[in-house]
């Protein structure tokens, strides 16, 4: 049954190329994927909570009240199925999302169940599973609008929020209890209450509280979610970081560790997403003086990843990297700061590519496993879909393929796709939690399906944390308000997305580019840290399958330059193909007057730096080409301006960045000396040549550029 696993695994998967014929292919391979998951848990699990994919049998609550790992989860009904809905809409099918809708209403008729709960694992997998669902089901707007459908998930949703607001009475302070039962509120488990709280299970109720508020006109949801979030923010020590656990009782620290992973991950996410959301300054705030703190005390200039911290000192207490912190770059893309982004992810990409998955916990200092199983969680894939969209760069095309083929490889097996329970060994732990479906398989189907109307949809939506696509547009909300309550009028917004090539003198290549593939920092991570040797690489002999898995990766390395080497970096043919035989390219993306211009790399003669900050004396931000550059133009008058380059701002429209860039490459008007794009000159480039003194690149005088006022600089040797 493996090997014919295996084969399946890697039909369509290992070709090396990303035409629009092999996205599509990899995008029925993730539709596979989710296929074999779902249909799965249809038979096997449903209507239980979950499927033991190994067992293939379902799996619902434990009687034993203290097994919270199992409890705290599972409150008895079909959570599988209602956290994956949106994901049958997500990919179209019209059909099996009714069917599936028509199944949860058959089987939940309320949620008046004598169970015990978390209440943030509850809040964002059911109630944000039921309200993305039923917005689904009732906007004509997306598409999947089911006939006769009266709002009975809207109606669901509303039982189980009042119920999950039980958590919140006799707190003074707004923190709600961290468990609620169902049906009797507040009860002791295994006769004591245990109060423990952490950052990310009070303050990340505010997508779905807020939305929940909206669709019901009732702000009693949004107003405890945001109590509770303003509770744990004024917690904070004097440097503005947020303890992870605290008593929900007395307010007493649990723990004093501030970071970015598990107990404090979405109290960020939420705090930017709600603001993108709501427009509340409030939580822009928090945010940007949370990042400003984290960006302060839990990283260092050597390192690309966040480490833990004492909340009050600041001081290291924590060397490690957990799983959950990998979608940390998400928050980066959507401020714009993809440098950050970049780096992050490589450094958890790096650590699937030794383990083929993502220990729950790696010490950097030694780099050991601590927590050895990674339960399949979305993380890495979510920021991988994210970056790509960002920044449309095949690395991540690559990056989801390989964790795809890893998916069939490892945890593929008879009624679903089973955790690790040690990536080390390659042990195998018998449960598929719901935000597989949810989330693991759906950014994988985005990822490779481009035309989908969610990556090109510029209404007000968001992604939650369990990966469900909540609506705040009132197009959408027009047909999803509760029937007693007034509608609000509708407001459209404009799309006025498109994508335009500029730059004809170039010379345009038939195929995709990757500049994060040209960047020479990707390849510093073995130095940076020293990860284990990939466990596929390793000799194994009580696999059957390891034979044919180091057939298949021990040459997925790549020769960069000076014959350094990367441990499977990079696909083998990757390199290759999308860096060292690609031709420079320049592409432009449209949004309205603003205009995201992306020059390719020409590889073949140097190696340029993907970012470079603002000369500190004299303002200028200095390039020896504008190959791998992304500038940001707005149209003004008759002219466009440079808004940042490559992320970074520019402090006022005229200011100017100076670029040596080889008269060939670009259009300029030679007679004001000015980049010239589409017709329009761009007052704040000013183009130079570069004189090379001896050959050797150590002083370099600027000839009597295009517009007055050379400089002098320092240029290292290109190899």
């Amino acid at each position: 049954m493996k090997w014919w696993l295996v084969t399946v695994a890697f039909s369509g998967v290992l070709a090396f190329d990303f035409s629009r014929g092999s996205l599509e292919l990899l995008r029925n391979d993730s539709e596979s994927l989710f296929n074999h998951a779902y249909r799965s848990y249809m038979e096997h699990g449903f209507p239980q909570d979950e499927v033991r994919p190994m067992a293939c049998e379902g799996v619902t609550r434990d009687k034993d009240e203290t097994n919270l790992g199992r409890n705290d989860l599972m409150g008895g009904w079909p959570v599988t199925l209602i956290d994956t809905l949106d994901t049958l809409a997500v990919m179209g099918r019209k059909e099996e999302f009714s069917e599936g809708v028509n199944l949860v209403l058959k089987h939940v008729k309320n949620f008046d169940y004598d169970a015990t709960v978390q209440v943030f694992e509850t809040t964002i997998r059911t109630l944000g599973g039921l309200l993305a669902a039923h917005m689904y089901a009732s906007s004509p707007d997306l598409g999947m609008q089911i006939d006769g459908y009266r709002g009975q998930l809207l109606t669901l949703a509303t039982d189980l929020g009042n119920r999950l607001l039980q958590a919140f009475e006799g707190s003074d302070h707004g923190i709600p209890h961290p468990r609620v039962n169902l049906r009797r509120g507040i009860r002791p488990i295994g006769g004591k209450y245990i109060t423990e709280a952490c950052a990310a299970g009070g303050g990340s109720l505010l997508l779905e509280f807020g939305l929940l508020s909206k669709l019901t006109r009732d702000p009693k949801y949004i107003d405890a979610a945001e109590k509770s979030f303003f509770a744990i923010w004024e917690l904070r020590s004097a440097r503005d970081l947020i303890p992870m656990g605290i008593d929900q009782n007395t307010l007493r620290i649990t723990s004093a560790m501030s970071g970015v992973g598990a107990s404090a991950d979405s109290y960020y996410e939420y705090a930017l997403k709600w603001y993108l959301m709501s427009g509340d300054e409030r939580f822009w705030d928090v945010y940007s003086r949370s990042r400003r703190a984290i960006d302060t005390w839990n990283t260092h200039p050597d390192t690309w990843h966040h480490y833990n911290v004492h909340y009050v000192t600041g001081e290291g207490v924590a060397p490690w990297i957990d799983s959950l912190s990998a979608f940390f770059p998400t928050l980066d893309v959507l401020t714009g700061n993809l440098k950050r982004a970049i780096r992050t992810h490589l450094t958890h990409m790096k650590l699937w590519n030794t383990y083929a998955g993502i220990p729950e916990r790696w010490r950097f200092t030694d780099s050991q496993v601590d927590l050895e199983w990674y339960p399949l969680r979305p993380e890495l894939i979510e920021s991988t879909y994210y970056l790509y969209r960002a920044t449309r760069d095949v690395f991540y095309l690559q990056c989801g393929r390989k964790i795809m083929a890893d998916l069939n490889l490892r945890n593929k097996v008879e009624c679903g796709y089973a955790g690790t329970q040690n990536v080390k060994t390659g042990e195998l732990a018998d449960r598929m939690e719901s935000f597989f479906m949810s989330e693991t398989a759906k950014y994988l189907y985005l990822l490779f399906d481009t035309d989908n109307g969610l990556n090109n949809d510029s209404r007000q939506f968001i992604w939650s944390t369990e990966g469900h696509p909540l609506y705040f547009d009132d197009r959408v909300l027009a047909n999803s308000y509760s029937e007693k309550l007034p509608r609000q009028p509708s407001k459209g917004l404009e799309d006025v997305n498109g994508t335009a090539l500029v730059c004809p003198k170039f010379n345009h290549p038939t195929g995709p580019f990757s500049v994060i593939g040209a960047w020479p920092h990707m390849y510093d991570l073995n130095a940076r840290y020293k990860y284990e040797k990939p466990w596929y690489l390793r000799p194994r002999t009580n696999r059957p399958w390891s034979t044919l898995l180091r057939k298949l990766r021990n040459d997925g390395t790549a020769v960069v330059k000076k014959g350094m080497m990367a441990d499977a970096e990079m696909e083998p043919g990757f390199y290759k193909r999308y860096v060292a035989g690609s031709k420079p390219t320049c592409a432009a993306i449209l949004d309205g007057d603003m205009h995201d211009v992306s020059f390719g790399t020409d590889t073949t003669s140097v190696y340029p730096p993907l970012y470079q900050e603002p000369d500190a004396k004299t303002g200028y931000m200095e390039f020896e080409s504008l190959d791998g550059v992304k500038i940001t133009l707005v149209a003004r008058d008759n002219y466009f301006w440079v808004l940042n380059v490559n992320g970074v701002g520019c402090s006022g429209a005229n200011v100017d960045w100076y670029y040596n860039v080889p008269n060939d490459v670009i259009n300029m008007n030679m007679e004001t000396g000015y980049l010239n794009f589409r017709g329009r000159d761009v007052p704040n480039i000013r183009i130079g040549k570069v004189i090379v003194d001896g050959g050797n690149g150590i002083e370099v005088s600027d000839s009597e550029p295009l517009k007055k006022g050379g400089l002098k600089k320092k240029m290292w040797p290109v190899a």
